[in-house]
This record gives C-alpha cells, structure tokens and sequence, in this order.
C-alpha cells in the first residue's frame, strides 16, 4: 500500500522530470523575445532590449522615433523567468565556468551563442521545465482533492502529459509553461476554498489571475469567472469574496501598463492580433483537421464524456462536481477566445500550442470516466493507451524533422500533412537519426558538465 500510493507517484513525476531532460527542445521562436526582456531587466537594469536580441525578432518592431525595438509581449514570463536566471547566472560566476561561443545546428533559428548568455539560458530552459512539472503537480492535488487515489490521480496526469502538447510546449521558452502552471493552481485554489470555505483564498486567486494575465492576455478572462464562480457558489460572505477577489487582482496587475510605459512610452501593448467573430470558434480550435487540438490531441475527446459523468454521477461530491464545471468552462471559455484569434492554429508552430495552457483543465474534466463501470473503463484505458501511441508517435516524428512538408514548413499544419511519412519512405533509421541530432537535453547536459 505504501508503495502504491507514495512511491509510485513519485516514480512517475520523476518519470515526467527524466523525459523532460531527455528531450529538451531548447528556446523556440517567441521563446527569445520572452528571454530578451529577462536578460534586459534582470542583468542590464533597464528595458531596452537592443542589445538582448539574438538574431531572433519574434513579437519585436522597431520604433521609427527612437530606432530602438520593442516588444509586444507582456512582462508576466519574464518574472517567471527572473529567479532562475539569476541563480544560473549567479552559480556560474561563482563555479568561475568558462564557456566558449556555442554554435547551434542548422535546425536552430540561432546559430550562435555568445558566452555570456549561456548560463541564463539555461536557468530559462530549466525554468519551463520546473513551471510544466509544477503545474502537473497542481492538478495531481487537484485530482486528490476531488476524490482519486494517488495512484490513479498520478496515472491520470502522466497520461495527459504524454498525450498533450505539453511535453513540446512545456520547454520551449515560450509562455504557455508559465501559464500552464498559473491556470493549475488557481485551478487547486478553487478546489480547496469549495472544500474549507476559507474565503481569503479568493485574494490568492485574484492575485494569480492577475499574474496569468501578465503571462498571457487572454488569461485576464478567469477573473470574469471566478467572479460569476462567487455569485453562482453557495457561500457566505459574497461581498467580501468579491472583495477579496479584486483586491488581488488589482495588487498585481498594475505592473503590465508599467512596464509598458518604462519600455516604450506607453501604457499597452504594441501588439496587432486580429479577432474574427463571424465563426464558431470551439470548431475550430478543437476539431478542424488544422490542428484541431481534440484532432492531433484525441486523448482529450474524454473531457465529452467526462464533464457529463462528473454531473450524472452519484460517485462523486457536489463539490467536485463544481470543481470539474469550474474548470471545464475555465477551458472552453479560454479556447473559443484563442478559436478567435485570427491566427487560431498557431501559425508556423507544433501543434495546437494556444491550448496548452488550459491541459490541466482538461484532464480534471476528464478523469471522472477512470470511474466508470468495468467494462467502461477498460475501454476507456484502451482509447487512453491508443490516443497516446498516436499523440506521442507525432510528437516523436515531429521533433526529428524527418519529413519534409510542404511548403518548406517544418511542423505539419494539417493532420493529414503526416502522410508524407509513408510517402517519402521514411525508416524507424531515419527518425532516431533525426531524434540524436535535434533533440537538445541530454547533449546539453553533456555539454554543461564538460566544463565543471
């Protein structure tokens, strides 16, 4: 019993830990321009990011007054990012580790690094592992909170991970970790202030709120609902919720116009993403055969089931049931604004990277169904095990860059895009080739302990 419920969980996020150092993705595009703010800040001590850039411009225009470029992204990563790339910077200057200009494969958007820059890189990199694994851990809590064993909670989530974009987008150096993690635990607050009623949790909650926003801009929505979760929730002391809610919320979010006002002069975003509200969003985003997220993602085809067995059934409380609704319309909410977005699929990106951030939402709403009948749940466990083969088989095939799609794009845009796989006669050979040259983790690892 010990075993089961102690050790084996703890395997299996170590498990989680190991695959995230195997493969390691390293700094993405939009990863850069999130680094550049953090190198700015933290080791220059100002926000002109000129001399933080390189070679990479993603989210950066350049002023036409002051020549100088700026950026369209908000500060929220960056204040993720900042106490690790302090202590790797720190830790380097104090092991005095010497690094030469490190050049990067052709693959890379970067080909060469300069030797300062290595440490804070890496304290980044480590970072958005350290954000996607805590976040994983938040909704394991999650799962206990509502009524699974720690076993089946820690299945639940291992699961998810390897059936989600997850394993790529959470160490990108992109924000979608951050705000993974963020969306968990206010996720775990929630549930734990519908268990103890403990109202002072709502300013923990506004004050994450606010800081997800400052991660993602989109993510400002969870104040609407955990402010309509107040009003529909049978609690004492609404007023004071709400009060504490804001009170939150309003603590931190002031730091986006300021930083804004500091790094370019004004008080938002230079940022000019279209929205598009003459179609149906969820179809899109969720079930268009261009990364659809249910589409390249099937595993979560579960939440369907899942969100209406938590209601109907009687095996589980009235307060996971408003758990499990809480976070359901937390992600489709979050998921017909991105569906939105002009840009819905991710532009020139691995899969469907805006829904990301709600997984945790997710597999909270989908594990009711590991608690169906027998015959139910094998065949659930059955469409667990194939939607993850399929899942992970593109990731897999994805990162080695074996295949050529067309037009010169290197992750597939369309689902049917991986026929190229057969087409061009691609061998098992062929894509462990490709794994052992792009895949980053272990290389660097190597790289890193060659010069302690």
């Amino acid at each position: 019993m010990h075993f089961k419920e102690t050790i084996l969980p703890v395997f299996i996020f170590c498990l989680i830990a190991l695959h995230m150092l195997v493969f390691e993705q390293g700094m993405s595009g939009d990863g850069w321009g999130y680094y550049a703010i953090t190198e700015s800040i933290v080791a220059d001590g100002d926000f002109n990011l000129d001399n933080n850039i390189y070679g990479v411009y993603n989210g950066l225009t350049k002023d036409n007054q002051t020549g100088r470029w700026l950026t369209q992204y908000p500060p929220g990563t960056s204040i993720l990012d900042a106490p690790f790339f302090y202590a790797a910077t720190k830790t380097a200057q104090k092991l005095n580790l010497q690094f030469e200009p490190l050049t990067l494969p052709e693959t890379s958007s970067v080909k060469q690094l300069p030797p300062s820059a290595i440490p804070g890189i890496v304290g980044v990199i480590l970072a958005h592992n350290f954000y996607a694994l805590a976040g994983l851990l938040f909704i394991f809590f999650t799962l206990r909170i509502n009524g699974f064993s720690s076993v089946s909670s820690a299945l639940i989530v291992f699961a998810g991970y390897l059936a989600s974009p997850l394993h790529f987008y959470g160490q990108s150096g992109m924000s979608h970790a951050g705000s993974f993690c963020i969306l968990s635990v206010i996720l775990w607050l929630f549930a734990r202030i519908v268990r103890s009623h403990k109202i002072w949790i709502w300013f923990w909650i506004g004050l994450l709120c606010a800081l997800a926003t400052a991660v993602r801009l989109p993510n400002a929505v969870m104040a609407c609902i955990a402010f309509l979760a107040i009003l529909y929730m049978s609690i004492d002391r609404k007023i004071k919720s709400i009060f504490l809610l804001a009170s939150g919320f309003v603590c931190l979010i002031w730091i986006i116009p300021l930083f804004y006002f500091f790094h370019a002069g004004q008080f938002g975003s230079s940022y000019s993403g279209s929205f598009f509200f003459d179609r149906a969003p969820l179809i899109n985003i969720l079930f268009s055969t261009q990364r659809g997220f249910m589409v390249f993602h099937p595993f979560f085809l579960l939440v369907i089931p899942g969100i209406i067995f938590y209601i109907a059934s009687k095996k589980f409380s009235s307060d996971s049931k408003i758990v499990a609704t809480f976070a359901f319309f937390s992600a489709i909410i979050l998921s017909a604004i991105y569906g939105y977005y002009g840009e819905w699929w991710g532009s020139g990106s691995y899969s469907q990277r805006y829904l990301t951030d709600v997984t945790g939402l997710f597999i909270v709403c989908l594990a009711s169904v590991y608690k169906s009948k027998k015959i139910v749940k094998f065949s659930v466990i059955a469409f667990t095990v194939a939607t993850i083969l399929f899942s992970y088989g593109l990731f897999i095939v994805s990162i080695s860059r074996t295949i050529d799609f067309p037009n010169g794009d290197i992750w597939a845009l369309n689902i049917f895009d991986f026929k190229y796989l057969f087409e061009q006669n691609i061998t098992g050979k062929d894509i462990i080739t490709g794994l052992k040259n792009n895949v980053y983790g272990i290389k660097g690892l190597i790289y890193l302990l060659k010069r302690i």
